[in-house]
């Protein structure tokens, strides 16, 4: 069986740079989303839900060099393995911490 993980990603920063993300980037396919769910958008602030195969850590650090200066945090889970994360990209820049439960 293929792992699942649910992903809740927020893109945070200026709003132009927010905008530029959402209109014109192609992030779901650089993370290689499905299922995607918008759950709210304003001024300098973007968020939504979608399933990966499993946690897009490196997908998520190459996203942030795509849009420098905006701040990706990206919370997920990984049930079957009991996994749950917290993942923060800007500028190349990746910190990250998963427990086990």
């Amino acid at each position: 069986m293929a792992k699942r993980c649910i992903n809740r990603l927020a893109a945070l920063g200026a709003a132009a740079q927010v905008d530029r993300f959402v209109d014109d980037m192609a992030w779901d396919a650089v993370l290689k989303s499905r299922f995607g769910e918008f759950l709210e958008r304003c001024e300098g602030r973007y968020v939504c839900l979608f399933e990966t195969d499993d946690a897009p850590l490196e997908p998520l650090r190459e996203l942030s060099l795509l849009c420098p200066g905006l701040s990706l945090i990206l919370d997920y889970e990984i049930e079957e393995s009991a996994i749950k994360g917290l993942a923060m990209a800007k500028d190349g820049k990746l910190h990250h911490c998963q427990i086990n439960y």
